[in-house]
């Protein structure tokens, strides 16, 4: 690579900074759990945990090689990098696994019809 005056590059992204009291927070929040926890007498069972996730149906890569120096590092997408399906995913605190379950499309995607998942098509 280095013959060919060529690098590895990497897109740059822009994240966000914790806060600077976010020990504090956390602590503050598990304390309240519990305490809710214990004055309500919840069982494991009855204790979830759900987030949802957007995926998306295409991932472009982070990196590339391209010309040392290149101001602008193009890199090639099928256009769908936009288009995205939402996974929704619960567990209890026993460890009991809700299925997940997928939603936004209007039509079933037909490699999800061959899995065990709940799916859910939206109109708008």
């Amino acid at each position: 690579m280095k013959r060919n005056n060529l690098v590895i590059r990497s897109r740059s992204t822009v994240g966000q900074k914790l806060p600077d009291d976010w020990g504090k927070k956390s602590d503050d929040f598990l304390t309240f759990c519990k305490q809710i926890i214990v004055e309500n007498n919840f069982t494991e069972d009855l204790i979830f945990n759900m987030d949802e996730v957007p995926i998306s149906f295409d991932i472009p890569p982070t990196r590339t090689v391209d010309v040392q120096g290149a101001s602008s590092i193009p890199i090639n997408t099928t256009g769908n990098e936009r288009t995205s399906f939402t996974v929704v995913l619960c567990c209890a605190a026993n460890g009991l696994k809700l299925p997940p379950i997928i939603f936004k499309r209007k039509t079933l995607v037909s490699h999800f019809a061959q899995v065990l998942l709940v799916v859910q098509f939206n109109e708008s």
